[in-house]
């Protein structure tokens, strides 16, 4: 009883109910999850909505300012720069969420391998995730997206790449700990295969870091998507990302403000908001940490953006 008290493992988390009138009393996550779910909206609508300003060029139009017909203006083709904001938060979720999901899947596979079973499997993930690092993550990017060519599938894929190890590295960790504890070694002693302790035992015990790290991921990612997109490595015209409207438009910087203000408000407040939710998630998830804005702040501050 004396080693399940000590064990290094996360304790059972704050109920899901717990969290959310944690929520609804800290106003700045509560915006920070409705600007979230906002663009999720957007990025669902702009499927249905009949948005062909966004791709047609229209100069008779260009650089028009900030109007009833167009809110947000023109860009330097006449095309409707809120039409593209919307597209580009479509393309932007994506990318976003394809990249956590398979990076994350790929990564704590990894973790588990290396963390639960140890050893050999240990030494080799590890290798690679020290082989890897030694590399810096922009050049390994745009060295899979020159060979394989500038799409929107291979832009996943290369920051698939370069994500997955921050998976693993967190999910080795925590299993590391988790393996020594009275309830898994009694799984064991039971006759437990490994695949349920962890399925039934590992799995769960992560899941809370899991969930905090690919928010954070996310928004290191819509930074790094639009990054590349900036240099022409992304997205490809005619389609719409944040960071290629920044690039199309930056000649126009001087006479036309909105055409650049207003994808780079957009990428600013995505990854504000992620980051902010992930924050508060990792103190709420971890019974460890302390709680209130204080330790929330601490918790930002440790963030390190991976690009």
């Amino acid at each position: 009883m004396t080693d399940q008290a000590n064990a290094p493992a996360p304790t059972r988390p704050a109920s899901w109910r717990r969290i959310m009138e944690r929520v609804w009393h800290d106003k700045v996550v509560l915006l920070a999850m409705l600007y979230v779910a906002l663009m999720v909206c957007a990025a669902v609508a702009s499927l249905f909505l009949p948005l062909d300003s966004a791709r047609t060029p229209a100069i008779e139009q260009r650089l028009v300012a900030p109007s009833l017909e167009h809110p947000l203006g023109t860009d330097g083709l006449g095309r409707d720069v809120l039409a593209r904001t919307l597209v580009g938060s479509r393309i932007s979720l994506l990318v976003g969420v394809s990249v956590v999901l398979f990076a994350g899947v790929f990564g704590t596979a990894m973790g588990v391998l290396a963390g639960y079973f140890g050893g050999f499997w240990d030494t080799v993930v590890m290798r690679v995730v020290d082989i890897q690092l030694a590399f810096p993550n922009l050049l390994l990017m745009v060295a899979v997206i020159y060979f394989f060519g500038a799409n929107v599938g291979v832009l996943i894929a290369a920051l698939s790449v370069v994500s997955w190890m921050v998976f693993a590295r967190v999910v080795r960790t925590t299993v590391m700990s988790v393996r020594s504890s009275l309830y898994v070694r009694a799984a064991h002693f039971a006759g437990c295969s490994r695949l349920s302790i962890v399925r039934r035992h590992l799995l769960p015990a992560v899941a809370p870091i899991l969930l905090t790290q690919a928010m954070l991921e996310f928004a290191a990612i819509i930074l790094a998507e639009s990054s590349l997109s900036f240099l022409g490595l992304g997205v490809q015209p005619p389609d719409a990302s944040w960071g290629l409207m920044i690039a199309e438009n930056r000649p126009y910087l001087e006479v036309a403000w909105w055409t650049v203000f207003f994808p780079g408000l957009a990428i600013v407040m995505t990854v504000l908001a992620a980051n902010l939710i992930g924050s508060a998630f990792r103190v709420w998830l971890d019974p460890r940490q302390d709680d209130g804005p204080r330790a929330r702040a601490d918790a930002a501050a440790q963030n390190e953006a991976p690009y």
